[in-house]
């Protein structure tokens, strides 16, 4: 399509680092970083922490990716390389007789890190992700019901296998958050992303979590299991981007999820330097056809017009704070499969970021130590001289916040507010 007949559209891409979300219940946007940027500073300013000091004790929200082991094979997945790595190299060392490693965190490690996370008392919530699929690490159920038991829960997972959890209300109650990688509306449209026929699995798994979250909330109100909010990721690339009228469709008025999250799938995989072939992000011209097919089919769709509207965003410049806040002031950690902990998404797996390994170390020998700080400086310098990978990183966002609040331009959320609503503990 010639450009000039898309007025209005960007003639480069838009920030796709961004994820348009909206709660089908009250038409809002689902993803509010900002407010939670400004809930924790405001609570560090009640404490009496000093601004350049991070939480004592560990992260406000700890990303857990316990195993790289994946039952799906989808080509964009931006862990890829670091998973296909770490699983070869233990299907190696097994070959040699070595079978002390597993492409997955070991559960003793993982427990004495949640019993240290809850003695510190920072740590309000945990996001489980990968890396590869959470629930494929053998003792995922009892790890994430030993972390519900200090922190509010936020599970990424493809539903495949989303019954362990379906067991009784009392087991689906540990979880708080529930994000779906949604990648189709049939067998066919699912085969050819997971590369496998998981499409039926996925149907049943999520109409019984929303059947046993509706009929606990209609009898309990929203209490524990009633408090469960489920999204639907919608990973949009350029084999399925004219699909997206069919998966809205699918996730949002077949199955009834709470939160529809567009996502406009990223060329950015984890320990790769070059280009690959298989590009999978949508071209400036296939934005706006997706754009033009939304306009002119679905003008009663107000979600998809939505959505249409943020298509047309320009490429925007992420603004320069007086310090990257996320990382100084302990708002963000991650430990991936190997033990590793890192302080933002960009740097998983460049291991000159690491700032302790927690298969080596006890947690209170990592947070706090000189590596910590010494990382947590490189970064903030970074961020300040514009060469971080800004365009990467979510919490650019929840930075910019802080700082508004900082200078007295935001005003802090309500602490129980925010709190129900989870955007203060995992987001």
């Amino acid at each position: 399509m010639a450009k000039e007949q898309q007025p209005g559209l960007p003639t480069t891409p838009s920030d796709t680092s961004l994820t348009f979300g909206i709660d089908v219940s009250t038409g809002m946007n689902a993803y509010d970083f900002a407010a939670r940027g400004v809930n924790i500073a405001a609570q560090r300013e009640k404490r009496g922490i000093p601004e350049s000091l991070p939480l004592p004790h560990g992260p406000w929200t700890m990303e857990l990716m316990p195993t790289d082991l994946c039952n799906v094979g989808c080509s964009w997945c931006s862990h890829r390389t670091l998973r296909s790595e770490h699983v070869e190299s233990v299907k190696v060392l097994r070959k040699s007789g070595d079978t002390t490693m597993q492409p997955y965190l070991a559960r003793n490690t993982l427990m004495e890190l949640l019993d240290a996370l809850e003695v510190g008392g920072d740590t309000k919530g945990t996001y489980w992700a990968g890396g590869g699929e959470p629930l494929t690490a053998p003792y995922i159920v009892e790890a994430i019901e030993r972390a519900s038991q200090f922190s509010d829960v936020f599970l990424q997972t493809n539903a495949v296998l989303l019954n362990k959890f379906t067991k009784n209300t009392e087991l689906l109650g540990t979880l708080r958050l529930i994000s779906i990688s949604a990648v189709g509306f049939d067998e066919t449209s699912t085969e050819s992303v997971h590369q496998n026929n998981t499409f039926h699995k996925i149907d049943t798994n999520v109409r019984t979590v929303m059947e046993m979250r509706n009929g606990f909330r209609e009898e309990n109100g929203p209490v524990a299991l009633g408090r469960l909010k489920v999204n639907a990721k919608i990973m949009v690339d350029k084999t399925n981007y004219l699909q997206l009228p069919d998966l809205v469709h699918y996730w949002r008025d077949d199955l009834k999820i709470d939160i529809i999250a567009i996502r406009l799938v990223q060329d950015i995989y984890y320990g790769e330097t070059t280009p690959t072939e298989d590009q999978a992000e949508l071209s400036s011209d296939q934005k706006a056809e997706l754009f033009n097919l939304i306009v002119a089919n679905y003008p009663q769709d107000a979600d998809l017009q939505k959505f249409a509207n943020f298509l047309q965003l320009r490429q925007l410049t992420n603004k320069i704070t007086r310090s990257c806040y996320s990382t100084t002031q302990g708002h963000f950690g991650v430990i991936d499969a190997k033990g590793d902990v890192y302080l933002g998404n960009p740097e998983i797996g460049n291991i000159e970021y690491s700032v302790g390994n927690i298969n080596q170390q006890p947690w209170a020998e990592i947070w706090g130590s000189k590596r910590h700080k010494e990382i947590a400086e490189r970064m903030n310098a970074e961020q300040l001289a514009g060469t971080c990978n800004k365009a990467f990183c979510r919490h650019t966002t929840a930075n910019l916040g802080v700082e508004e609040y900082l200078d007295g331009k935001r005003k802090a959320p309500d602490e129980q507010e925010i709190m129900d609503e989870g955007y203060g503990a995992f987001m």
